[in-house]
């Protein structure tokens, strides 16, 4: 599964890795496929030359200590009552 993120990326860099996210099509009556998941191979879920993968950009990607650190710059942002 990498291996193919790596060749859609070199293909379309835009589309870094970590922003990809592939899936078998829906079986019938359901909303989504079987997410490959990295680290797996493409063998594993039963592929063969000619099979459909289905392909999500899942937007930009912004790193936990990034975030964090950009939030935690901030201070108290405001009071949440329940």
């Amino acid at each position: 599964m990498d291996d193919l993120k790596a060749r859609f990326a070199e293909l379309k860099p835009y589309f870094y890795p970590s922003r990809q996210r592939f899936t078998l099509p829906p079986r019938e009556g359901a909303r989504s496929g079987e997410a490959l998941v990295s680290g797996k191979r493409l063998s594993d879920y039963a592929l063969e030359d000619g099979s459909v993968v289905v392909f999500k950009d899942l937007g930009p990607q912004v790193g936990g200590t990034c975030a964090a650190g950009s939030v935690a710059g901030l201070g108290p942002v405001g009071r949440v009552r329940c």
